[in-house]
């Protein structure tokens, strides 16, 4: 299979908006709004000779709320499985115990590691790169999303980092010739359907209706059969909800 990539980082640091750049595609929601992504979302992409997926991923925070700590147990349960974590920091922002608790964590995962400091157009804060380039995961690479800046070197860095991993087969070629969209109204159990296929969590679920915001994408690979599925936010007579 190809290498897998995770993006992680506290709420609102800009993953999103990298994710989407990386791409060339309004694929995640994004908003100035802390916690807009709940699910982890993953698309591939080929950079020059190797295939790749990358995963978006919701803010790490420290909540005592249960669907917060589902949503963190989530992401780490998933990030033991990739290759490559891009660990993302707000370059215009002090740094805060979130960040440094995400760095210990990161740490633990024991995976190879690329520290991206986004928001950096125009001034930004020194410290935050002087420091982060020292607490051994090397050089950071200063980007900004919202700009496109530097995102063609951030793809090369990716790329230096998988390019001795595994190579593509062909399985990972034919996702693109299938596609399956799960819909319906809030509520029916799409998520827990996506999931069950995935056989995996990857979509949050419980009783609360719109947990799922936006589409959330999947590689499958069922008896043989490979194709994307879809889970989708529910279809709601709720004008109210933006």
């Amino acid at each position: 299979m190809s290498a897998k990539i995770i993006i992680l980082g506290k709420p609102n640091v800009g993953k999103s908006s990298i994710f989407n750049i990386i791409f060339k595609k309004n694929i995640a929601i994004v908003d100035n709004y802390s916690g807009l992504t709940r699910d982890l979302r993953e698309k591939t992409i080929k950079l020059w000779d190797k295939s790749c997926g990358i995963v978006d991923s919701p803010g790490l925070i420290n909540n005592s709320g249960d669907m917060e700590n589902e949503i963190r147990r989530n992401i780490l349960e998933y990030a033991k499985s990739v290759d490559v974590i891009l660990l993302v920091f707000d370059g215009k922002s002090e740094l805060t115990s979130e960040d440094f608790a995400i760095i210990k964590i990161v740490r633990k995962l024991n995976k190879k590691v690329l520290t991206v400091i986004n928001k950096t157009e125009g001034k930004y804060l020194e410290n935050n790169k002087y420091y982060l380039d020292n607490i051994g995961f090397g050089k950071s690479i200063l980007v900004s999303a919202s700009h496109n800046q530097s995102i063609d070197q951030l793809k090369w860095k990716i790329y230096e980092l998988i390019k001795n991993l595994s190579s593509t087969n062909e399985k990972d070629q034919n996702f693109d010739k299938l596609s399956v969209a799960i819909v319906g109204k809030t509520n029916t159990g799409k998520s827990t359907i996506f999931n069950l296929i995935n056989k995996k969590k990857i979509s949050v679920t419980g009783s609360q209706p719109n947990l799922t915001r936006d589409s959330v994408e999947s590689n499958v690979d069922l008896k043989n059969l490979n194709f994307k599925i879809f889970d989708t936010a529910g279809f709601s007579k709720n004008n109210t909800i933006k």
